[in-house]
Formats: C-alpha cells, structure tokens, sequence
C-alpha cells in the first residue's frame, strides 16, 4: 500500500515516484490519498500529484473519507484520550510505504512522518479530537517536544506494526526542489531530517516589525483556510499591535465551513468563548485566528469580497500598495516593515 498526500501538502510525490517507481512497479500495489478530512482529490489534482505515472496508478487509488464509518477500525485511545479510528484498508496489506514531506505547520510543529496516519487516514472523530489539542500553548511551528498534537500523533502511531511500514521523507524547497531524503522507520525517518528542516525554514529577526507583510504560495494560497497558516508562521515577528498584511490569493474562497461561519458571524472574544464550549473540527483555525485578531491588526490582500468576513475585524483590500499606505497611515511613516515572500514555508521567530 502506498500512502501519498492530497493536493494540500506541496510534497513532489511525482518526483519522489521517479526514484522508486522501477522499484514498486510490479509489486501487487494500492495507493490511498492520505487527505484527513478535506475533501476528495479531482482527477486535474490526481495528475498532479502522480504526474507521468497517473495512467498507471489511476484505477489502483483508494479514496479515504474521514465521515465514512464503514471504512474505519477502533484501535483504542492514545494517552491524551484521542478515540484512534483509521481506515482499515492499511491493515489489509504486509508493506506500506509512505511518501511524505517535511514543512513547518503551525500547531503540530512540522507536517511529513506520523501526519500520514494521524490525521491522513483518520476517522473525522480522531481528527477532531487530536486537532482540539491545537489550542494548548505547546502547540507552535517548529515545536516538538512538548507539543500536544505532535505527542499525540506520535502516540496514534504506537497502534500500527512499525515494521510494516517503510518511510520516504524529504524536504522540498520552492524553487530549489528536493534538497533532503531520509527513508526508513515511520519516526525515525522524520527525526532525522529535523535538524535540517529547522534550519532551512526559520528565520530570527533582529528587531520585530510594526508591520510584517507576508505571502502565502501554492498549494495553500488557494482558500484563506489554508494561507492562515502564513499569518501563524509569522506573526512572532511582529510587534504587539501590529498589523500584519496577508497576501493570498484565495481562488477557491475562504474555505473551511466551519471555519468560515465562525469567523464572519462572531467577534473574536465571541469565538474563543465558544471553541472552550462548544469544539468542532475546524474552531482549532478560527481559535487561533480570533487569538492573532485579539492582538494585532490583520489585512488580506485577495479577490475575496470584505462584506463576507463580517464580525471578525480583517480588512480586505485588492492591492499591497493600498494595504501598505494604510498601515503606514496607522503605526506611522517610520514603522519598521518586514515581507516575507514564502509565508506558508518560513517560520519568523
């Protein structure tokens, strides 16, 4: 069984595929598309992600869907008390390999690893549960020890036969392509290229901004679900009421139902007072957005129209140069000011 990331991970599965396919191609082979909770790869998707070897997977791809309760087996709860449900399928076969790629993520400390099982072929339940760890304080980029949603993921982990499952790692930079490997143990692999990752996507500032400018690319610049994770990644580089622009450019919408009513219909005390009551899966986003919008100013950049982020307090605007005159106009012509070009990828700190 091969393990491979949706559209949402900037992993170069095709390019990985270059290397091991002469290896896999004639093993009796599945492929499942670890996507947690989002939605169903399209097929325009899927020829991106296997690239030249599309024809020959295409009729091998297993679709999981976290709401689909037939496909899942219980295996028991993890030490935080996350119910592990996980699709069954895995347990169907003697190898698994997992291709996966290692970037900062904002609450879980880096994607790649354990992430393909824990929330890639997770119950909704599981997902749920885990990301609501997401709101502790432990729960930054680049954090791992310590981190609530990185411990219990790792935990998730322990329910599976380790060695079954072979790990294909790497660490791909825009612009400069695959400069990292690691393959072997599902842990062991990602901890060796940590160090690395550490390096390669954080930066420390000197002196933190008035106003830090910052862009999210491709893949996750497509909805302001995902280009949120720039303002994560970010944000320590700013000063306390500081206003941080947002460049994204939002094609597909704001994205995230939950999250998306949430922000618009409540104001950020209003969310935060609710995610401690009420936790559903996707508050985690809008938890820790009401959080940055409690303490610092945010501007989006996008084509999304600014009626639709009602209560929440973001300001939209169509062009930097009106977004950055505003800024100006509020911290003062002298405001130090920071851009980040690969928001999603650099974490500031």
């Amino acid at each position: 069984l091969l393990i491979v990331n949706d559209m949402d991970r900037p992993t170069p599965t095709a390019e990985i595929l270059d290397y091991i396919f002469p290896i896999i191609k004639e093993s009796k082979i599945k492929v499942i598309i670890a996507s947690g909770s989002h939605r169903k790869p399209n097929e325009c998707e899927l020829k991106v992600i296997f690239g030249n070897y599309y024809e020959f997977f295409k009729d091998k791809i297993i679709f999981h869907d976290a709401k689909d309760e037939r496909s899942l087996k219980y295996l028991g709860k993890t030490k935080r008390g996350t119910e592990i449900f996980m699709n069954k399928i895995i347990f169907d076969f003697d190898k698994i390999l997992v291709i996966g790629s290692i970037e900062p993520h904002y609450f879980a400390g880096f994607t790649g690893g354990r992430k393909a099982f824990l929330p890639g072929v997770s119950g909704y339940k599981t997902i749920e549960m885990n990301h609501k760890l997401a709101l502790e304080d432990g729960a930054l980029p680049l954090k791992l020890r310590g981190n609530p949603v990185h411990e219990d993921m790792e935990d998730a982990i322990n329910f599976i036969d380790r060695k079954n499952v072979i790990s294909f790692q790497v660490i791909y930079v825009p612009e400069k392509g695959i400069v990292d490997t690691s393959c072997g143990d599902i842990i062991d692999s990602f901890y060796t290229l940590i160090p690395v990752a550490e390096k390669i996507f954080s930066y420390k500032l000197k002196e933190k901004a008035d106003i830090l400018i910052t862009k999210a690319t491709p893949p996750l610049s497509r909805t302001l679900y995902q280009s949120h994770k720039a303002i994560e990644n970010c944000v320590q580089g700013l000063k306390k009421g500081g206003i941080i622009i947002l460049i994204a450019e939002c094609e597909e919408g704001i994205g995230g139902k939950v999250f998306f009513e949430h922000i618009r219909s409540k104001t950020p005390d209003e969310v935060l007072e609710e995610v401690k009551s009420n936790f559903k899966l996707g508050f985690q986003k809008s938890g820790r957005f009401a959080r940055v919008l409690k303490e610092y100013e945010v501007f989006v950049v996008s084509e999304i129209e600014g009626s639709l982020f009602g209560k929440s307090g973001i300001r939209v605007y169509k062009n930097v140069k009106d977004a950055v005159d505003d800024a100006l106009k509020i911290k003062g012509s002298n405001s130090k000011i920071v851009y980040v070009p690969h928001g999603t990828e650099v974490v500031i700190l």
